[in-house]
């Protein structure tokens, strides 16, 4: 099995999963357009949980453009509402996401054709090799995360 369709299969089980353990835990519907409404409104059913909590959190990576920009206020208030779960928003700086000045662009560019004529999935996508240099080396360098001890990314 390919190493995307890999990745499909196991997001469609943990999102299956978190979908209908949401539902069962939870009065009304837990997913969907449903639970965004236009004046933002969210009711969170929660209860105690006496158990301690590891040092950990979720993180998903996301983009608003190939810029490093913050996200709007709108677009946090948005995503925010669809959980009751706190949130945060951080910028990738522009060093951990692009290659260094020293790396040669033009034999750089060369080997991404040459890949995406062997039809290397992603081979010519130059975001794509940014993402996995951000992924493999700085991700857990982000101060964002440096205040917790586990993390679990989700693609």
């Amino acid at each position: 099995m390919r190493t995307g369709t890999r990745h499909g299969v196991v997001a469609c089980i943990i999102l299956t999963t978190l979908h209908f353990g949401l539902q069962y835990t939870h009065e009304g519907p837990v997913t969907g357009p449903s639970r965004i409404s236009d004046d933002l409104y969210f009711e969170a059913n929660a209860t105690l949980n006496l158990q301690p909590r590891a040092n950990a959190t979720f993180v998903i990576l996301a983009r608003n453009s190939d810029l490093a920009e913050p996200f709007t206020e709108e677009f946090k208030t948005r995503i925010s509402a669809v959980s009751g779960a706190s949130m945060e928003f951080g910028v990738i700086p522009r060093e951990h996401w692009y290659q260094p000045d020293w790396v040669d662009e033009d034999k750089a560019k060369k080997s991404r054709e040459k890949m995406e004529e062997e039809d290397v999935v992603y081979g010519g996508s130059l975001s794509y090799r940014n993402m996995c240099r951000f992924n493999s080396g700085f991700f857990f360098k982000h101060p964002s995360m440096l205040k917790y001890r586990y993390y679990w990314r989700i693609e």
